[in-house]
């Protein structure tokens, strides 16, 4: 059984399809949320509480919360060797840092890497970039987008 972790964006765009016409999908979802093959990071929870205005997503989160964890030793000393990379630093945008606002990216890739799990995020890779797909590159964590992880559980819906 394969364990996927999703960062922000990838609930975000989650949220973009309703349970109304998308209940097929939910129910896989909530079938991997239950199994724990679909999980998240604790700062992931605290960033969509600012950041979703989606009904559905914010009923799904409440009936998830278990699948947001807060990172344990190993994950903390992950994040420290991400930013021991100074172009990683920019992970944290300037606004966060100065808000004191959540920042998911670092500990999503700490679960990634320190558990074995899959990266599902909306962000893409760019050259010389500090984004989840290049970071997730740089310590060769696997990484793919929300159509990916479709695909590769053989998710279809007619």
């Amino acid at each position: 059984m394969k364990t996927y972790v999703f960062d922000t964006a990838a609930f975000i765009t989650l949220g973009q399809w309703p349970k109304s016409i998308f209940p097929g999908f939910w129910k896989r979802l909530d079938s991997y949320a239950g199994t724990l093959q679909i999980v998240s990071v604790h700062e992931a929870r605290r960033e969509l509480d600012q950041k979703n205005a989606r009904q559905d997503l914010k009923d799904w989160i409440a009936a998830n919360k278990a699948i947001f964890n807060k990172p344990n030793e190993d994950e903390l000393a992950c994040v420290a060797d991400v930013f021991k990379q100074p172009h990683f630093l920019q992970l944290v945008g300037k606004q966060q840092m100065l808000g004191g606002m959540p920042v998911a990216d670092p500990f999503v890739i700490a679960a990634g890497r320190v558990h074995g799990h899959c990266v599902v995020t909306q962000e893409k890779h760019k050259p010389n970039a500090a984004k989840i797909p290049n970071v997730c590159q740089h310590f060769k964590v696997p990484c793919i987008g929300l159509e990916e992880f479709c695909a590769s559980e053989g998710w279809r819906f007619d």
